[in-house]
């Protein structure tokens, strides 16, 4: 649940993102406007994979990669989005290391023969 709010969070926050690098200007800005906006649109998150917050974390590399070479406001503004999402991730991912240690804790409490009751996150 907290997977696909956050991901819907994230998706939103990109698509108002989108809106906002279109302003940029300077030939390294506007390159690096086109490589962001690019990224924001082809972002997809995807609770299938073993560590959720990695789409996450990956959109935030891919912002910093692509505002390196810009002008300082744009890399500034580039740099503190995706030092938003890095919180983000990590929350996802915590999310799954949650629930797996819940299931853990099950397996155990099977195999000493007890029935352990574990609070889901």
């Amino acid at each position: 649940m907290l997977q696909t709010v956050t991901g819907g969070i994230v998706a939103l926050a990109t698509v108002a993102a989108i809106g906002l690098v279109a302003g940029c200007v300077g030939p390294a800005d506007k390159s690096a406007r086109t490589r962001i906006k690019d990224d924001l649109k082809s972002y997809s998150y995807s609770a299938d994979t073993s560590d959720p917050g990695k789409p996450v974390r990956d959109l935030a590399a891919a912002i910093r990669a692509d505002a390196k070479d810009a002008g300082d406001d744009v890399r500034s503004a580039a740099d503190a989005l995706a030092d938003d999402l890095d919180p983000v991730a990590d929350a996802m991912s915590a999310q799954t290391s949650a629930t797996t240690m819940s299931s853990h804790a099950r397996q155990l409490g099977s195999a000493c023969g007890t029935s352990m009751s574990v609070p889901e996150f």
